[in-house]
């Protein structure tokens, strides 16, 4: 049997190019550094004893193997003549196919969190050593997120937030020029399981990046990868995705721009109306779908924005969702001339009627 106390050392003899590499993740994520051989996280939290149980009477079998393997290499040795190598039969490994503990699928989503965003980035730094600076930045920008409320008193994850931001503040105020990042097993375990619960979705991806080149003339081998991609998504995704079409419209988009039909990469407007909510600007009812306006230009409106210079339109954008995509589709309007400093005038007017 293979337990927490002899763990390491039963371990030695493994061929781990023969172990699935569900179990090694199981190995690097859930069992503690060898040289600490901190079990906190197991003897403290159930989930985490129950995988990592299983675990132990799987990966015993590597062990057992490995054992048969090398004492049948001995016998061999020894009963083989000096004139006549013995050959050493071949073990084969027990194939481990059902049952095997693995983590959960990622949730498919348009956008990261905000919270969940810092939470990763804060899990990354353990056992990295770090500048003050770097976690001043760091500590800076999450401050900000829950200023600006991107970060809300209301998100699921914010025990987690208020938790790290006090972990943060304190080793700020405590550490020299440099310190190695260290965060107890328990709480690391935790966040990680937080930071792959979720995943953008592979349409929201291969559009993010076909945004960026719309209304623009890139060059045409580079730019044809990305059609091809969108137009395996466009068969492979589930159907149900609610960015298909302007996936399809996308590729449909570039094969005309690399077959010379179109001077540049152009989606139809009605296509490029759905796109906001990959920005988090669908608070209206989603871009051009809105009486007197769209979700974009509103959000610039109601921050009573009075031109499409960039310092201006980062402002209006800081309560979105996904900021930087919103300034992404501004900058696709303003190349089309859908947005204007006199589209906003407008805008404004109307608004003060």
């Amino acid at each position: 049997m293979i337990n927490t106390s002899n763990y390491y050392e039963r371990i030695k003899v493994i061929d781990w190019n023969a172990v699935p590499v569900s179990l090694k993740k199981i190995h690097e994520t859930l069992i503690p550094d060898a040289a600490k051989s901190d079990w906190s996280a197991y003897n403290t939290d159930g989930d985490v004893k129950r995988v990592v149980d299983k675990y132990f009477g799987y990966i015993a079998k590597f062990v057992l193997a490995s054992n048969d393997e090398t004492a049948t290499t001995k016998k061999a040795a020894v009963r083989s003549k000096p004139s006549k190598p013995a050959t050493v039969p071949k073990v084969k490994h027990p194939k481990l196919t059902k049952n095997i503990p693995s983590l959960p699928e990622p949730k498919q989503v348009v956008y990261i969190p905000t919270a969940t965003a810092f939470i990763k980035r804060y899990a990354a730094l353990h056992g990295k050593v770090k500048t003050k600076d770097q976690i001043l930045s760091l500590t800076h920008g999450l401050q900000k997120a829950i200023t600006e409320q991107r970060i809300k008193s209301g998100d699921s994850a914010i025990r987690e937030i208020e938790k790290m931001q006090s972990e943060l503040i304190t080793l700020a105020t405590t550490m020299g020029d440099k310190a190695k990042i260290e965060i107890d097993a328990p709480s690391l375990t935790h966040y990680k399981q937080i930071a792959k619960g979720e995943e953008i979705r592979t349409s929201v991806k291969l559009l993010k990046q076909f945004i960026q080149i719309n209304g623009k003339t890139p060059d045409k081998a580079k730019v044809e990868t990305l059609g091809k991609k969108m137009a395996a998504a466009y068969d492979s995704i589930p159907k149900e995705d609610s960015y298909l079409h302007e996936l399809n419209e996308g590729a449909k988009a570039i094969a005309d721009y690399v077959h010379g039909n179109t001077k540049v990469v152009s989606i139809p407007k009605v296509s490029l109306h759905g796109l906001s909510g990959i920005a988090g600007a669908s608070t209206v009812s989603g871009l051009g779908r809105v009486t007197g306006g769209n979700a974009v230009i509103s959000l610039l409106r109601d921050a009573d924005v009075k031109d499409v210079k960039e310092p201006s339109m980062k402002r209006a954008f800081r309560a979105a969702k996904a900021p930087g995509l919103c300034l992404e589709i501004a900058r696709l309007m303003i190349r089309r001339g859908e947005l204007t400093t006199a589209i906003l005038k407008v805008r404004n007017r109307l608004r003060s009627l």
